[in-house]
């Protein structure tokens, strides 16, 4: 299989993050102890609040605690408690680690129904009398508390001693007879009787029989891998086997989608050098392979269209690709596999198109299906070379001057921009801030102030409390409501919109009448003004960005590849994608801001590039490495609110570094720095035409999204595999495009793709590069306006097909489901 020892460099990295995350937990437990017979503070009860009735006044409002561990689970809101919530863990005034709630289970690793230890270090004021605390087993990433493999009770006022703060148990269960990765959590559990006693927050609670649990978790463990048994792996292998001949036999094509997926867990859990070498996993894998390799009008026969499957064959071929790719990142599967066996998955592999998702016997019977489906020329790319095409007089010259003259309408006069977006702010601190009498700032953020806005482009606006005031989800929304309220009794304000009250980031929308500006305003999204500063500082570098910013922008808004109705990429994603392609070049054309020291120089700190790296892996004096402890970079720590991800009443917080060298920070020499970053950015001479084709070749036909992610932070490649350890369970193994977040870096900003949008970004790239690749390599068969004009032409709306195979994106886990 291809890419082995990248894989293994992965792994040691995701050992080294699992054992720098266990130290930190015994770290913190250590503390734990050491303060354990601290007596706890006046006022044990510090950092507990009680939800706005209706609208807080400032002065009311009591400083939100912090707790980066405890976790709420998307699902639902938490429900009421007359208890306080979780204690402190980090203050954000002084940043210096605090005693919180832990739970550490060894061993890590256990076999089925193993003896395991469980030490629990639980703040005194999360536990006070009366309220029921459990222990439950839960697997890694599980979204709720509901349906734990088993609870214990924890009884701690029996551990409780006078005026001491940390209370110390340790128990004794069995590991699950089960394989994969589990956690123990901390919970609150409700009797049914006390449900009753909370009708009005039914939804707020998780019935299991008798019993519910609370969406607060006070503490969260280590990871526990339970280790697959030889029996079970062979059972389930038989239950796989016997699934496929059904959906074969009965030509059901939503059970034969469902098995795949099915397998491909599977083979997700094996990790045992133990296993026995069952020739079941061949033969099963064998089939499956067998059946992609079947022709197409023979597997279209045996398993008919339905309304949830439209198209078997690309369906299946996609969920093949899936089970490719856990066989080759797996060792431990590819050492249970035949030497024959082997040989025909890599061989299967190398007749992927990442473009169509489909698999082909050839070369020829790809380009021969991309001409029939996507109406592209056939181009030999054997013999035709994506150097020969860029370089080109066409490339550098006519599609350059095209992009600087198309431009020069998208960018917009900068003080009639800044003019009408101050005046639309000035309306809104006038008849909406100031009568909220919350001493609230407004700020603009987003295409407004990163520099690469448009004349149409949204006004993203941020309702930023005093400092230190953080507010919960719940609180944001009964702000925004108020807001609401304001715009309502003004006639002032139009097509105001309440839809994304409930999003992650609640928002509300609306236009200022004498304006056809969208305006978003959403309240206390720090990272963003950080991330709209980082964009701009990139922007600035070389003004080439902007060129090729506003040109992908343009494109992809007229191909219909920018909608978030319709799931595919915001504008910030494609701009990332834009950095992280021009960090990507050789020479870089920008560098990695976030690695960069304030005493930069210009210099590079070493001779390594993309495609030959010298320097050992993580060196902190390599300019392919990550942000590392070692480099003694500053520190600028933005706090975010947990609360982003769920619909809680609990604020916690949780630090973000969002340093970066910065051209426009106070208190610098701007121009100085923007001369050393306008050095950089020229010691490549690319132009932009080159740059842009480049670009559609790029993400539409070289890019491995199954493998890689798009990074803006990291200098080296980033692994699927260790992103998926580090930011488990934020972070979900899929083949589709990933783009990191270069601060809140458990964030996927393409995580609303679905797979068919997905093939719709990557064939529109493609249908761009083949079209211009054409007329560089055998001149224009028309018009050059002409032809341009046809690469971004207006798509109205998606095609029938692209609709339909939508369904698939929501399908397969409940298919899943279904099966176990």
């Amino acid at each position: 299989m291809r890419n082995t020892s990248a894989n293994n460099d992965s792994t040691h990295r995701i050992d080294d993050t699992q054992s720098l995350e266990l130290n930190k937990l015994i770290i913190q437990m250590q503390l734990n102890e050491r303060t354990a017979q601290q007596p706890q503070r006046n006022g044990g009860a510090v950092g507990t609040r009680k939800p706005l009735e209706n609208l807080p006044s400032v002065a009311a409002k009591s400083t939100m605690h912090s707790h980066a561990q405890m976790r709420k689970h998307n699902h639902r809101a938490a429900p009421s408690s007359q208890y306080p919530p979780p204690g402190p863990s980090k203050s954000p005034l002084n940043n210096q680690l605090q005693p919180r709630s832990t739970v550490l289970v060894v061993p890590q690793t256990a076999q089925y129904n193993e003896t395991l230890r469980v030490t629990l270090s639980l703040l005194a004021q999360e536990c006070p009398v009366g309220r029921k605390v459990v222990l439950g087993l839960y697997r890694t990433g599980q979204l709720t508390n509901e349906r734990p493999f088993f609870v214990k009770q924890l009884f701690p006022e029996r551990m409780r001693q006078l005026m001491h703060s940390m209370i110390n148990l340790s128990i004794t269960c069995r590991a699950p007879k089960c394989s994969g990765n589990f956690e123990f959590r901390v919970v609150e559990q409700f009797e049914i009787a006390q449900e009753q006693n909370r009708q009005r927050n039914l939804k707020q609670v998780v019935r299991e029989d008798v019993k519910s649990y609370s969406d607060i978790t006070f503490a969260t463990s280590n990871m526990l891998h339970v280790l697959m048994e030889d029996a079970d792996f062979k059972k389930s292998l038989l239950s796989v086997q016997n699934k496929i001949q059904q959906s074969v036999e009965d030509g059901d094509s939503q059970l034969m989608l469902g098995t795949f997926t099915l397998f491909q867990r599977l083979l997700e859990r094996v990790d045992h050098p133990k296993l026995q070498k069952h020739e079941i996993l061949s033969v099963v894998l064998g089939q499956l392979i067998n059946l992609i390799l079947w022709n197409q009008s023979e597997l279209e026969k045996c398993f008919k269209s339905t309304d949830s499957i439209p198209r078997p064959v690309e369906a299946f071929h996609s969920a093949m690709w899936n089970v490719l790719q856990c066989v080759e990142r797996n060792p431990m599967v590819q050492s249970l596999l035949s030497p024959t066996l082997t040989h025909n998955t890599a061989a299967l592999t190398s007749r992927y198109c990442p473009v169509t998702g489909l698999f082909f016997k050839d070369i020829t019977s790809r380009l021969s299906y991309w001409k029939m489906k996507a109406d592209l020329p056939v181009i030999d790319f054997q013999h035709h070379r994506m150097e020969d095409v860029v370089t080109s007089p066409f490339i550098t010259n006519r599609v350059s001057d095209w992009i600087k003259r198309q431009v020069s309408f998208l960018i917009p006069n900068k003080e009639e921009f800044w003019r009408t977006r101050g005046t639309i702010c000035d309306i809104i601190n006038q008849y909406v801030v100031k009568e909220l009498g919350l001493d609230a700032k407004l700020y603009v953020f987003g295409s407004s102030a990163n520099d690469f806005g448009m004349n149409e482009s949204d006004l993203d606006l941020c309702l930023l409390m005093p400092k230190h005031e953080l507010m919960t989800h719940i609180e944001k929304r009964q702000v925004l409501s108020r807001v609401v309220a304001l715009m309502k009794d003004c006639d002032l304000f139009q097509d105001i919109d309440t839809r994304r009250l409930g999003a992650r980031v609640p928002i509300v929308m609306f236009k200022v009448s004498a304006f056809d500006i969208e305006c978003d305003l959403c309240m206390e999204n720090a990272l963003a003004h950080r991330n709209t500063a980082l964009l701009r500082a990139y922007a600035n570098v070389d003004p080439r960005v902007r060129l090729l910013a506003y040109i992908i922008k343009h494109f992809v808004k007229r191909r219909r590849m920018n909608c978030a109705a319709e799931r595919t990429l915001s504008s910030y994603g494609y701009l990332l994608m834009l950095i992280h392609f021009l960090q990507q070049q050789e020479p870089p054309l920008l560098p990695n801001l976030q690695t960069l020291p304030e005493s930069w120089d210009g210099n590079p700190r070493c001779g390594c590039k993309r495609s030959s790296q010298t320097c050992p892996l993580r060196s902190p004096h390599c300019d392919l490495t990550e942000r590392l402890d070692e480099m003694n970079l500053p520190s600028v720590q933005c706090y975010k609110s947990s609360t982003d991800r769920s619909k809680g009443s609990i604020v916690e917080l949780v630090p973000v570094e969002t340093y970066f060298f910065n051209p426009f920070a106070k208190n610098v020499d701007t121009h100085a720095r923007l001369k050393l970053l306008e050095a950089f950015g020229g010691q490549n001479d690319a132009t932009v035409g080159e740059l842009f084709t480049r670009f559609l070749f790029y993400y539409g036909i070289h890019f491995d999204s199954s493998r890689k992610v798009v990074s803006t932070r990291m200098g080296r490649t980033m692994w699927k595999n260790e992103k998926f350890v580090q930011d488990s369970p934020y972070w979900r193994y899929h083949s589709r495009l990933s783009i990191e977040d270069p601060f809140e870096t458990s964030y996927d900003v393409a995580h609303v793709l679905k797979e068919t949008r997905h093939f719709y970004i990557r064939q529109q790239f493609t249908r761009a590069y083949v079209k211009l690749a054409e007329a560089a390599i055998q001149g224009p068969s028309e018009d050059f306006d002409d032809l341009m004009d046809r690469i971004i032409e207006q798509v109205d709306t998606l095609s029938f097909q692209a609709k339909l195979n939508a369904q698939l994106d929501d399908l397969r886990e409940d298919t899943v489901e279904h099966l176990m």
